[in-house]
Parts: structure tokens; C-alpha cells; sequence
């Protein structure tokens, strides 16, 4: 498989079972996601951010079998953050 071709999937996958939406937190709505545990990550909050990313990263390396590398570097593409 094409190193493009995994990277689309991987980032098809991250939007489809983790979309970023509006979310109430602490009586405002901020950009967040609701993770397969059911807690809510505010992308605003950088412990929640933090957090987020480490969780996300776990699940592309456990469904593609890749590199941890990788898998940071599309984590960060799908949350446009460094």
C-alpha cells in the first residue's frame, strides 16, 4: 500500500469515529471530542489536549500496525497542532 494511500485512511478513520464538534464545557461551547470511553476532550484545554492526542495515537497504532512516528504526525494533522 502506497505510504498516501494509508495516510487517507488514516485520517478518514480519525474523522469518522472521532469527529471534533461543538461541545458544552463549563457553560460555553468549545471545539471537542467525545471518545470511545465517553468523556470529553475540550481541544481548548491543553491537559485535555494532551491527553487526547496520547489516546489517539494508542488507537492508530493499535487498528494500523504502524510506527509511533507516524502515528504522531498524523495525530497532529488531524488536530492542527504541532
Amino acid at each position: 500500500m502506497s505510504l498516501e494511500k494509508e495516510k487517507k485512511l488514516m485520517l478518514d478513520f480519525l474523522e469518522l469515529n472521532y469527529p471534533i464538534s461543538r461541545i458544552k464545557y463549563l457553560t460555553r461551547f468549545k471545539r471537542g471530542i467525545i471518545f470511545d470511553d465517553g468523556r470529553t476532550y475540550v481541544l481548548s484545554d491543553q491537559t485535555h489536549h494532551a491527553t487526547l492526542k496520547i489516546k489517539l495515537i494508542q488507537v492508530l497504532k493499535k487498528v494500523f500496525y504502524c510506527d509511533e512516528s507516524k502515528c504522531i504526525t498524523m495525530v497532529n494533522n488531524f488536530l492542527n497542532s504541532k
